[in-house]
């Protein structure tokens, strides 16, 4: 995925779907994002779920654990700072119509009783204007999200 975020300046289209627990590469590392340096900075369409970010503000049981069973490691400060950093690398694809930072959840049921606890994320973008939500404020002509 690297190669193609910081080598291919005229990709117009980034789709990552697969179910995170199980899929290698349907997802994006928030603590990678922020160490590359992108150049198709003309994106219209992102569609991957970034992980990998602490979450420490989350803190009630999921399921039948506790929430650090899940939750990665981490300072608030650390978090929000990672935060901010993604959202300001996806500031800078001022082209985007389509922003989709989720999986795909259309194939999943609640068939099973843990289906919901597997489908939530706990490592993700909080998407509140204090995790730095507001830095997207530039991408106008976004229609998707």
């Amino acid at each position: 995925m690297k190669l193609l975020l910081c080598s291919a300046p005229k990709l117009k289209e980034l789709s990552l779907v697969g179910y995170y627990g199980l899929t290698a590469g349907g997802w994006l590392d928030a603590r990678k994002i922020v160490e590359m340096e992108w150049v198709c900075l003309g994106l219209e369409v992102f569609q991957c779920r970034i992980g990998n970010i602490p979450r420490p503000d989350i803190t009630r049981n999921i399921g039948d654990n506790p929430a650090d069973v899940f939750v990665v490691k981490g300072s608030l400060q650390e978090s929000l700072d990672l935060q901010c950093q993604v959202y300001t690398k996806l500031a800078k694809l001022t082209r985007l119509w389509e922003l989709k930072l989720d999986l795909e959840s259309y194939k999943y049921t609640l068939e099973y009783e843990l289906d919901e606890m597997y489908r939530r994320h706990f490592d993700c973008l909080a998407m509140t204007l204090d995790s730095g939500l507001d830095l997207l404020k530039g991408l106008k002509g976004l229609r998707v999200i």
